[in-house]
C-alpha cells in the first residue's frame, strides 16, 4: 500500500484500530450518519496536513468514477458527505448502513477501501 488507511481491522486481536481517522463514529443512532474524525498529526510524505477535505476528496472520486473500486457501495448507501471542519467529514446515508464504516471504509486483508484516500490536491 503507497497510502495509509482510514482504520484496519486487526485480525489476530479481532479489533479494528483507528489509523488515519482518529475516530469513525455513528452519530446518529438509527445508523445513518457517521462522522470521521481525522488525526490532527496526519500528514503526506511532504509534510502537508492530510485533512477532512482530501478524504472528501476521495469519497468523491469513489462516488462519481465507475470504474473505482467501491463506486457501487457509495451510490448505493451514501446520500451525501460533508467536510465540516479541517478534521471533521460527516457522511449521510439514505437507508441505515451500520456495516458501512467496516466494510468499506476499514482497511481489511481481504476487502475494504482504507489504503485509498489521496490528496485533494491530486
Amino acid at each position: 500500500m503507497l497510502n495509509e488507511g482510514l482504520a484496519y481491522y486487526m485480525i489476530y486481536a479481532s479489533k479494528t484500530t483507528p489509523w488515519i481517522a482518529e475516530s469513525m463514529t455513528y452519530t446518529k443512532p438509527d445508523f445513518t450518519e457517521l462522522t470521521i474524525k481525522v488525526r490532527k498529526e496526519a500528514m503526506w510524505s511532504d509534510g502537508t496536513p492530510l485533512t477532512s477535505k482530501d478524504v472528501a476528496f476521495t469519497f468523491n472520486q469513489q462516488f462519481t468514477n465507475e470504474k473505482a473500486n467501491y463506486h457501487a457501495q457509495f451510490v448505493a448507501f451514501v446520500q451525501d458527505f460533508k467536510a465540516t471542519d479541517d478534521q471533521t467529514v460527516v457522511v449521510t446515508f439514505k437507508q441505515p448502513s451500520p456495516r458501512f464504516a467496516f466494510e468499506v471504509l476499514t482497511c481489511k486483508f481481504d476487502t475494504g477501501m482504507g489504503g485509498v484516500i489521496v490528496p485533494s490536491t491530486c
